[in-house]
């Protein structure tokens, strides 16, 4: 059977989360009022973010996506390309960057399992020559209608997806890597036979140190500068 390294994105490969991926799309091409108006928008509602996020993540993402209501889906995914080349590639961790090249060089399949959306991660999964499993929004005549098509990727829905995705791809979960950053990552890294705690916040390193699991720290290089790969990423048909 397959080995498997799945890695989550945000805080493991990068330092950056939804909120980021948001406001960069969304803050593009509009003039600097409207920039201004919807950073302050953003930065009323943070105080009940983090309150949400720290009760459910899945709820969290629940309200959050309702942001991307009204955004074109092409628009998405030609802002989420160049996100990737200015701000993302330079951006990941360069030992996150050589534990996939190792994995890679020892035949294991690299998966993301992420909360972010396929307009953001495709280009990075691209990059990588990763499969990726993400949230997925609905989606109307091309526009988001800030509405979730199923569940967040994030606690048990993670580990679901990864039970689910390796029984498909056969893929031996005992002998395959999990990495994770977060509390909410502690499903999936559960339902790997070598869990990996990475950055791990306070609940999450009291955890891996309980159970045994190796911590890593990953830190951005910023004396390091990757070069941007050509990627070409498409949308998905609408769903109606």
């Amino acid at each position: 059977m397959t080995i498997a390294a799945f890695f989550d994105v945000d805080g493991t490969l990068l330092k950056a989360n939804i909120v980021h991926h948001y406001l960069y799309l969304a803050k593009q091409d509009r003039s600097l009022w409207q920039q201004g108006l919807t950073t302050a928008r953003l930065l009323s509602l943070v105080p009940f973010y983090l309150w949400l996020d720290r009760i459910s993540r899945d709820a969290f993402n629940h309200v959050f996506y309702q942001n991307y209501d009204g955004l074109s889906v092409e628009q998405c995914f030609a802002l989420g390309q160049r996100y990737f080349q200015q701000k993302l590639h330079s951006g990941l961790f360069p030992a996150a960057l050589q534990q996939i090249a190792e994995h890679k060089s020892q035949g294991a399949k690299i998966v993301l399992v992420t909360g972010s959306v396929d307009c953001i991660i495709a280009p990075l999964a691209e990059f990588l020559g990763a499969s990726s499993l993400t949230t997925q929004l609905q989606v109307c005549n091309g526009y988001y209608t800030g509405n979730l098509q199923g569940e967040p990727v994030a606690e048990q829905e993670k580990a679901r997806l990864i039970r689910q995705f390796a029984a498909s791809q056969g893929i031996d979960l005992q002998r395959s890597y999990a990495y994770g950053d977060s509390i909410a990552d502690l499903p999936m890294l559960q339902a790997i036979g070598h869990p990996v705690a990475v950055n791990p916040d306070v609940a999450l390193s009291r955890i891996a140190t309980q159970a045994g699991w190796p911590i890593k720290q990953w830190k951005a290089d910023r004396h390091s500068t990757p070069s941007s790969p050509t990627v070409v990423s498409q949308p998905p048909e609408p769903c109606l």
